[in-house]
């Protein structure tokens, strides 16, 4: 037997429309696709788990043909499946939700009303200001780096503390 798996949404394959056929050395892929009434132009076919340009190849017996659409933008499928990820979490737990959400704030708030480190400057003597060759820069450049690092700090102990405010460690000690 083949079977031919008409996927039209790649985030829901149990929704698949499948059809079966009799094995027969002598049709091809296209030709079982054909008999399926599936289309197939412009999309993915995949003969059990390897994918195929060449339609008009030999199957053998027990194969499985599958029909996908082309994934045009995976970043955007990723970005939705972050997105739906959140969401679950946000409706299965929404007071540890909640207290991640008002952490990760906080420590956004900590990082933009940082204290301002003092400048040592006496003066350029004739350096452009600014300039990332003088002093003035390497310090401001080492300056945003610490913030940066700071910030990510924040943000990580605010995640670490929301997980395990609720009594679930982020990272096994054993």
């Amino acid at each position: 037997m083949i079977s031919v798996r008409n996927i039209d949404n790649p985030f829901k394959p149990e929704e698949a429309k499948v059809l079966e056929f009799t094995y027969s050395r002598s049709k091809s892929v296209r030709e079982y696709l054909d008999n399926s009434g599936f289309d197939y132009k412009d999309k993915r076919v995949i003969v059990t788990g390897k994918r195929i340009e060449d339609l008009d190849s030999r199957i053998e017996e027990g194969d499985e043909i599958v029909v996908a659409p082309e994934v045009q933008a995976p970043v955007v499928a990723v970005i939705s499946f972050i997105i739906s990820a959140v969401w679950a979490a946000a409706v299965a737990h929404p007071f540890l939700f909640t207290f991640f959400v008002l952490s990760m704030g906080y420590s956004i708030y900590q990082y933009m009303n940082q204290p301002k480190m003092p400048d040592f400057n006496l003066g350029s003597a004739g350096m452009v200001e600014g300039s990332p060759t003088d002093g003035t820069g390497c310090r401001r450049f080492r300056r945003s780096v610490f913030r940066w690092l700071s910030f990510t700090e924040s943000i990580v102990s605010a995640v670490i503390s929301s997980i395990s405010f609720f009594g679930r460690t982020a990272i096994s000690t054993t």
